[in-house]
């Protein structure tokens, strides 16, 4: 069995946590209208989605006097320590197959976290914090109707902090069954359920805040005006959002069509974890799949952020097959050891941990990654968006033309 030292894995999970925290700084500090200002939302109007976090900041922000951008990237830095400390708890918890760690370290898992600048320091934290605690929490603790209701409180709160991760319910909801006490099991189901249905009524209801009143409160803090071009004076309407991305995908398909390869890069390690599952636990998966497939489509027609979606599921689905116990995968098994493509991987990566982990954080930040908006793949984990558009991309063009 090819497993990795837990030391090495430690210095990995730091690594990834502190850069994850170093683009967000950036984000911060340059008052990105989409990231930025996602936490900053704000009561100002009354009640407004998403305006739970902004409305603390403001609190805060009163009580010691820190900048309202730093609040934000303090509030992501907090809420991204416990996916990382629960990753590094379930990747040690035995040893895996090295391709398990390819899996893991992917594109569209952990690797998002810094490898596409536009993603470290948004909300999406959240979200993703309460389902790794949650299954941590199923995995590993003792089961009480008080830890439940803290759950369903924290997922409450995620859904007023961006209501679109009522499309992933079909996750929390999985993770749920797999709790032994029926009693509980129920309760935790119905819980989830109600709090979907009543954070939805508040939204729609309520959750149209005036975008000018709460830009105004936030520049009077010290806020860059910059901040109000974005998601906060400019959500619009359901309606808006529709007509605006099928407008998008018409006028640029071909662009968000490769999400398709770096899905199939991304996934593949998973798809071969599947194959070595029992029938019965096959069907199951593939329940889930469908059903969670179904659950995130309307995403696509709402937004253009199909990198973001397509991650969000990713990582969710990743951490499914560990709540199932599906990690079964020995050094020898004959869904590697058939496959040509990953024989000589290993070929190349068995002789030492170190070639591991300089592979690991190839594969992951280097190779390729997959942007929130257009095109659906680029090759290299760190070029930013300026030089790979107005250099690396109009290079290839001229070329192609002469």
């Amino acid at each position: 069995m090819l497993a990795m030292n837990p030391n090495n894995l430690k210095i990995i999970i730091i690594l990834f946590y502190f850069t994850s925290c170093g683009i967000a700084l950036n984000n911060a500090i340059t008052w990105n209208m989409f990231i930025a200002a996602g936490w900053l939302i704000n009561y100002s109007d009354y009640f407004s989605r998403r305006g739970i976090t902004g409305q603390l900041i403001l609190y805060l922000n009163e009580l010691v006097n820190i900048p309202l951008n730093i609040l934000a990237w303090l509030f992501y830095c907090f809420f991204l320590y416990p996916c990382f400390f629960v990753i590094y708890r379930l990747i040690t918890s035995k040893n895996y197959h090295a391709l398990i760690y390819f899996a893991i370290f992917s594109p569209l898992a952990v690797g998002y976290f810094i490898n596409d600048n536009d993603w470290p320091g948004r909300t999406d934290i959240v979200y993703l914090s309460f389902l790794m605690l949650y299954v941590y929490y199923i995995k590993y603790c003792n089961i009480k109707i008080l830890g439940l209701v803290f759950f369903i409180i924290y997922y409450f709160i995620a859904l007023l902090i961006h209501e679109l991760i009522v499309f992933y319910l079909i996750f929390p909801l999985v993770i749920s069954l797999y709790i032994g006490s029926i009693k509980l099991r129920n309760m935790a189901i119905v819980g989830f359920i109600f709090s979907t249905f009543l954070g939805c009524i508040l939204i729609l209801l309520y959750g149209q805040g005036d975008g000018d009143i709460i830009c105004q409160s936030l520049m009077d803090r010290g806020a860059d005006s910059i901040i109000c071009d974005g998601i906060i004076k400019n959500s619009g309407n359901i309606t808006d959002n529709i007509a605006y991305t099928l407008a998008e995908l018409q006028q640029r398909y071909m662009h968000y069509s490769l999400h398709i390869i770096g899905i199939i890069f991304s996934l593949y390690p998973l798809y071969l974890w599947y194959k070595s599952l029992q029938k019965d636990d096959k069907k199951k998966l593939s329940y889930i799949l469908v059903l969670s497939l179904c659950n995130i489509f309307p995403l696509f027609v709402l937004a253009t952020d199909w990198g973001r979606w397509i991650f969000l599921w990713s990582i969710s689905l990743l951490f499914i097959f560990f709540l199932f116990h599906y990690v079964k995968i020995e050094e020898n098994s004959d869904i590697y050891s058939r496959n040509s493509v990953f024989k000589y991987v290993m070929a190349f990566i068995n002789n030492s941990e170190r070639r591991l982990i300089i592979s690991l954080i190839l594969y992951s930040c280097v190779l390729y990654r997959i942007p929130i908006t257009k095109p659906g793949i680029r090759i290299g984990g760190f070029i930013p968006d300026f030089i790979y558009d107005d250099i690396f991309l109009k290079l290839i063009v001229s070329s192609y033309i002469n």
